[in-house]
């Protein structure tokens, strides 16, 4: 029941309706923790903080973050303590804790990489961001590249199933941050 919770948090989440997605993640979190599913805990604090990230409870969602993301490096799930540090970087991007943003989005890239994730174009994107905000329009330019770069990739692993619109729209931010930084 617990994994069919977080299945709908995801489904909504992913039709931006956070609010619904976070009450059915934390529904699904009570289940792992009655049941003491350490792994599926942390995954789920994971979906947790980035739902609470998304209805701009940035202080909530950084403490379940942190959670997550700690509990997954303990039972070894790797690809979601690489989602909780991505997302711990885009909650310091908001909050101007560049220095900190700058650090999870680094760490989280690193996971992505090593673990040859087709999303690892979103932490250079980040880093991208907080260049630009820093006033570092090179280190912006060559993160921005090596974004580009990592989205050629994804684009080529696209199947015919996966939603090459969604995929569009996602990616759409790393040209507009182009022109962004051509156009000034």
């Amino acid at each position: 029941e617990g994994i069919d919770l977080a299945n709908m948090g995801e489904v909504l989440y992913l039709l931006d309706r956070f609010e619904e997605a976070h009450s059915y993640f934390e529904d699904a979190l009570s289940i792992f923790i009655e049941i003491g599913d350490r792994a599926c805990e942390g995954d789920c604090r994971v979906n947790v903080g980035r739902a609470l990230l998304a209805c701009q409870r940035d202080d909530e969602a950084l403490a379940m973050l942190d959670r997550g993301r700690s509990i997954c490096e303990e039972t070894g799930r790797r690809e979601y303590s690489a989602l909780g540090l991505y997302y711990t970087a885009e909650a310091y991007l908001r909050k101007r804790e560049y220095s900190a943003a700058s650090r999870a989005f680094e760490k989280s890239q690193r996971i992505f990489v090593e673990l040859e994730l087709h999303d690892a174009w979103r932490p250079e994107l980040g880093l991208a961001r907080v260049a630009l905000q820093s006033g570092d329009r090179e280190g912006a330019r060559r993160h921005l590249d090596a974004a580009a770069s990592w989205v050629e990739r994804a684009r080529a692993a696209l199947r015919p199933s996966d939603d090459s619109v969604k995929f569009a729209a996602e990616v759409a931010e790393v040209a507009r941050l182009r022109a962004e930084l051509d156009g000034a």
